[in-house]
């Protein structure tokens, strides 16, 4: 909070979390304190994409596929529409791949 108050920044204190990134068998005492008015969580959502404690990525895989599946069902309407197959094509990288392949090289 002193960072950000000397930063000329603000901190909306209903939103803000801190998530905590540490190795497997690190002790919580070299953790730092906690700040009373900030929660500690073990997930955040950053850019889209969903972090983890111990950086896993179940909720954000689970995420890119529900978002995928609506995608899919607008292209498979598109398709009964009488949509052409380059046109479909089109539509398929503007909406479906580039939210698979958005951080994918991170998460491999």
């Amino acid at each position: 909070m002193h960072w950000a108050r000397e930063n000329k920044m603000s901190l909306n204190l209903l939103k803000t979390v801190e998530l905590v990134f540490r190795r497997p068998n690190v002790s919580d005492y070299l953790l730092p304190p906690t700040l009373p008015d900030i929660n500690r969580v073990c997930d955040a959502k950053l850019l889209g994409v969903y972090f983890r404690h111990d950086f896993n990525f179940p909720k954000h895989a689970e995420s890119v596929v529900a978002i995928c599946n609506e995608r899919l069902y607008l292209l498979a309407q598109l398709k009964k529409q009488g949509l052409g197959i380059r046109a479909l094509d089109s539509v398929l990288n503007a909406i479906v791949l580039n939210k698979i392949l958005y951080v994918c090289q991170v998460l491999s």
